[in-house]
């Protein structure tokens, strides 16, 4: 009854209307362009600053649980964008194939990417290269490329000879 209640209810931009239940789920409805229905167990009603300013100078506000959900949200966009430069997804496979294949294989590998490049700042390396450090590393194989070469360098240990 709630939901039909809230849903026909007119509120101006910038506005937020809803109600928290017994078990502590936020129903709320705001107002932007258009209408934004809201859900959630985290989150008061409560407006915040985002700390910008539209054409006409003024504050813009949102509700705490949108720029939360922003926040988050900006991650995923890297990953997926990144993703989509160099994919190896294939158009002859079968539908469900291409979906297991994105998600274990490319997603895992862009994820793998991202840290790495968070925890070696001097030696950062786009999705291509990555790609082929991973497959040289798990064949055992010389490094492609040059740049790649001077990015896994590991110092030379002398093999023992079965000589001695």
């Amino acid at each position: 009854m709630y939901l039909k209640k809230l849903s026909q209810k007119k509120i101006k931009k910038g506005e937020i209307f809803g109600k928290e239940d017994d078990n502590g789920i936020v129903v709320s409805k705001f107002k932007d362009k258009r209408d934004i229905f809201l859900l959630s167990t985290r989150h008061k009603l409560d407006i915040i600053d985002t700390g910008k300013q539209s054409r006409k100078k003024e504050s813009i506000l949102k509700p705490d649980v949108i720029l939360f959900y922003n926040a988050g949200k900006a991650g995923i966009d890297l990953s997926d964008q990144l993703a989509s430069y160099s994919t190896p997804v294939r158009k002859s496979i079968r539908w469900y194939h291409k979906v297991m294949t994105e998600i274990l294989l490319n997603t895992s590998v862009i994820n793998a990417q991202i840290m790495y490049n968070m925890n070696h700042y001097d030696s950062k390396m786009n999705v291509k290269q990555f790609r082929e450090s991973l497959i040289d590393k798990m064949l055992n194989l010389r490094p492609t490329s040059r740049k790649l070469a001077q990015q896994m360098a590991v110092p030379n240990t002398p093999k023992s000879t079965g000589n001695q």
